[in-house]
């Protein structure tokens, strides 16, 4: 039996959330770099396709 597919649309919106939360709560200053797409992937243990859209 293939294990259930992951809700790859969702946990792409919930990782933009907290990016925005992020943004505006200071710890991403508005003008400032982000880290990487690699660094976010894997601090939010999803891959970089995930976090491009959450971009």
């Amino acid at each position: 039996m293939t294990p259930p597919r992951r809700d790859v649309t969702r946990r792409h919106q919930q990782i933009a959330e907290e990016l925005r939360l992020a943004i505006a709560d200071g710890t991403y200053p508005v003008g400032s770099e982000l880290p990487s797409e690699s660094e976010l992937a894997l601090a939010h243990g999803v891959s970089r396709g995930t976090l491009r859209q959450a971009f």
